[in-house]
């Protein structure tokens, strides 16, 4: 994965802070069906950036309606903090999205998303949680990117919103970055931006394995426009079916013996 600031640059406004006072907190809100790949991808860099600083830079509470417990897509079920609580000044709310995220956008989180904006929280999402900002209105004149297969759908659901086929985005105080671990680059950006531990930041490339590209390098563009073109020739769905293929489809034919005779 790339680490460098994404093919369309943040804002010039979101200059380099200072290290806080106190913890800066994260609240994560876990849709119904929310993906576990994304989570992890932003909540273990927190995590990792307390372990090396040697103290508390980042806290963090897991949200969802109902306050109970949120299952992920996978199946597995984890223990909330809280239900939508009032944010506290400085507090960046991160929703994520994940399996039928319109369904999930219910009026109790719209209205929670709209009040928290009002009242100056940063909004975030990750995954397929950039459609909830966008029915919240909390998208509108912003640019954003969602999991590309979402994009074509949210592009026409949000005329409004300037949809970007990037890793992630930054305008303003909203931030949104597509699937899978990509929101590991979108931490990692948010890590540099407050000027926390950046003697350590090598140490993140290396535990999460992230590789150096060449300044303003756009693969994450290209890959993007890769992914339309095979769609639009209908090759993407033949090598999606050809994936998830029985795997008996997929075993190697026999190699010869070492005496040049065939095995049986």
């Amino acid at each position: 994965m790339p680490d460098h600031i994404p093919a369309v640059p943040p804002d010039p406004g979101a200059a380099t802070q200072p290290a806080p006072a106190r913890p800066q907190r994260y609240l994560f809100l876990l849709l119904d069906r929310f993906t576990m790949i994304s989570f992890a991808a932003a909540i273990e860099p927190l995590r990792l950036a307390n372990r090396l600083a040697g103290r508390v830079l980042y806290e963090w509470r897991l949200l969802g309606e109902g306050g109970a417990y949120a299952t992920c897509s996978n199946g597995a079920r984890l223990v909330l903090d809280g239900d939508l609580p009032e944010s506290q000044r400085g507090d960046t709310i991160l929703v994520c999205g994940g399996v039928d995220v319109a369904r999930a956008a219910s009026r109790p989180v719209l209205g929670w998303l709209r009040r928290e904006a009002r009242r100056g929280a940063r909004m975030g999402a990750l995954c397929t949680g950039a459609w909830v900002l966008a029915e919240a209105g909390l998208l509108d004149g912003r640019r954003a990117t969602i999991h590309w297969e979402n994009q074509d759908g949210f592009a026409e659901e949000f005329p409004d919103v300037t949809l970007i086929r990037t890793v992630f985005v930054e305008d303003g105080n909203r931030l949104t970055a597509a699937g899978g671990t990509a929101a590991i680059d979108l931490m990692l950006r948010q890590l540099k931006l407050t000027n926390i531990h950046r003697e350590h930041l090598g140490d993140f490339e290396d535990v999460f394995i992230i590789a150096k590209g060449p300044a303003g390098d756009e693969t994450d563009r290209f890959l993007g426009e890769a992914i339309d073109r095979l769609a639009a020739s209908g090759k993407l769905a033949e090598i999606y079916s050809r994936l998830h293929r029985p795997y008996v489809e997929w075993q190697p034919q026999p190699l010869p013996a070492a005496d040049g005779n065939k095995t049986p």
